[in-house]
């Protein structure tokens, strides 16, 4: 049928639509005025060619204004309908990147999904807030990239690759969880491999002599093409199935339609074909995915336990099992200890936490959750080695400091309570919780003129602090009596 303005407006509210799901699928706009410039079934047509694909173009971008404008205004300069291009940008071209999504040591997508508390610890600069730590992910990952430009050329070539390959990839999306779990859905399942192979031969064999075909082997191109700029990942793939798999039906009929010489021409693309998905050179990457897989398949099973209580031990299973195919990751052990946590098994969540902090690199936010449990337990002599140790580590941290503190005060050291409550005062001018600690420490210690002076000058500094007006008023009315 001819290309209508109205069909025009639908494709590009569709692509717009996918676009706000996943900004680099706005360039299938291209193969979508490609195949209205084509004008199929007109014979005169009315319009000029790109006139047609115009009201396309209009839709897509009248349906992602809104969400530039605010990312725009939010940043304070020109921002696409996502803000997460700095961070993705990093993990398919950093120091580390190997082509897939693997999660950053020491980024905690809970408490800190765009990465700053990490990029302030990383760069020791402030980073306030998520749209200025997208353009600092950014940075760094164009230094990364600038610094050895035929590395980031291989990458993006093996990403490529990647996107073929017939393996699953369970690290967020585990597909094969589900078999698990439901057996019978492995008789609905068509391996990627062959949908892969099937499609890569269609592209090979008709995809471009076909005119039909050609917007659809674009839009395959551009999409692998505009993916592998960051890394690639199962729902990144599964987006490419519906064009394989119309590929692959594409490669059966030119081949069922093959005769003599032209038929040997396509056994060749055949076993091409396959030899280009088989899952060579994956080295370990192979156990992180896996580990990833089943760290995120416990933490769907935890969200379960309001419903079904019993789903706590299988995402125990899933964690255990985790760290042990790949005993360097953090986060099972954290996930771990929460969950014995929130069953009242402290004894079991501090030895989660102990054998991570043995084997896992980095190992700093699992020495943080540690040392909370410990404090929340009662347990502060045990807190105290490691909280000492941390501060070797991070100095000035006041986090560190103030736990520190309150650690040492437990143990009835108030004198080295009181050194780092002054430390935490100089370091931190600006923390309630220094002048708090500061005029603690001296108030145990029975030194209320000296208390009352350092809540005083704490409250001159942050005069909106409840708890520090609290404790001036408690040690005026000591000193009065």
């Amino acid at each position: 049928d001819a290309p209508t303005p109205r069909r025009a407006v639908a494709a590009g509210l569709l692509v717009g639509g996918a676009a706000l799901l996943r900004a680099h699928a706005v360039l299938l706009i291209l193969p979508v005025a490609l195949a209205l410039v084509r004008g199929e079934g007109e014979q005169r047509p009315s319009v000029g060619p790109w006139r047609r694909a115009a009201p396309a173009v209009l839709a897509v971008a009248l349906l992602l204004l809104p969400a530039v404008l605010f990312n725009s205004l939010r940043s304070g300069r020109p921002v696409g309908p996502s803000l997460n291009g700095g961070v993705n940008l990093y993990i398919g071209n950093g120091p580390a990147a190997n082509g897939f999504f693997l999660s950053l040591r020491g980024f905690d997508m809970r408490e800190d999904p765009s990465g700053a508390r990490l990029l302030t610890e990383k760069l020791r600069i402030a980073v306030p807030g998520a749209a200025a730590a997208d353009r600092a992910w950014a940075r760094m990952a164009w230094r990364s990239i600038a610094s050895d430009p035929a590395r980031a050329l291989g990458l993006w070539l093996r990403k490529v690759r990647l996107h073929l390959v017939a393996v699953e990839f369970s690290q967020v999306s585990q597909l094969g969880s589900w078999a698990r779990e439901a057996p019978l859905l492995r008789l609905l399942a068509v391996p990627y491999g062959m949908l892969a192979a099937g499609g890569l031969l269609g592209l090979l064999l008709v995809g471009f002599r076909d005119a039909r075909l050609r917007p659809w082997a674009a839009a395959l191109l551009l999409l692998v093409a505009a993916q592998s700029v960051f890394f690639v990942v199962t729902r990144y793939r599964l987006v490419l199935v519906p064009v394989l798999a119309l590929l692959g039906a594409a490669a059966a009929a030119d081949l069922s339609s093959r005769r003599g010489r032209r038929r040997l021409v396509g056994v060749v693309a055949i076993v091409a074909a396959v030899l280009a998905v088989l899952p060579w050179g994956l080295g370990d990457a192979s156990s992180r995915l896996e580990a990833a897989g089943l760290l995120n398949e416990g933490v769907r099973w935890e969200l379960l336990a309001a419903a079904v209580p019993s789903s706590l031990d299988r995402a125990a299973t899933l964690y255990a099992e985790a760290s042990a195919v790949d005993p360097e990751h953090p986060e099972p052990y954290r996930a771990l200890a929460r969950l014995r946590r929130k069953t009242d098994r402290i004894d079991d969540a501090v030895d989660a936490l102990r054998a991570g902090l043995a084997h896992a690199d980095p190992a700093d936010d699992v020495r943080r959750d540690l040392i909370a449990l410990l404090l929340e337990a009662g347990r502060a002599g045990e807190a105290l080695p490691l909280l000492e140790e941390r501060l070797r580590d991070r100095p000035g941290d006041a986090d560190t400091m103030h736990n520190l503190v309150v650690a040492l005060m437990a143990a009835g050291r108030i004198d080295e309570a009181e050194k780092v409550a002054g430390d935490l005062v100089r370091a931190a001018p600006g923390d309630p919780r220094g002048p708090l600690d500061l005029g603690i420490t001296l108030a145990r210690q029975g030194r209320f003129e000296e208390a009352r002076a350092v809540f005083r000058e704490g409250l001159q500094r942050i005069p909106d602090d409840a708890r520090l007006r609290t404790n001036l008023e408690r040690i005026e009315a000591l000193l009065e009596d």
